[in-house]
């Protein structure tokens, strides 16, 4: 699997986005959190998004990080955390 896209984002909120891509499947985190949030800090709202393709079906499964919509993470590496 390769990184293909790492961002942060200054808006109205931070954003990260990592995006890794392998064969027939496309896995992106999300995060989110109040400006002025340092990624470790533990107050972000973190998702992963599992989009997989077979054939002509796609199909998109998204879980939280902790298994909850808390900001109580930390955005080091969206990788590693625990999504259910």
């Amino acid at each position: 699997m390769e990184v293909i896209r790492s961002s942060s984002i200054p808006e109205l909120v931070a954003h990260k986005s990592v995006v890794v891509e392998g064969t027939g499947v496309i896995t992106q985190y999300d995060a989110v959190a109040p400006i002025g949030t340092l990624e470790s800090e533990a107050k972000w709202l973190a998702w992963r998004k599992v989009i997989t393709e077979s054939g002509t079906t796609t199909t998109t499964v998204t879980t939280w990080a902790d298994g909850d919509g808390s900001y109580d993470n930390v955005a080091t590496d969206l990788t590693t955390l625990a999504y259910s």
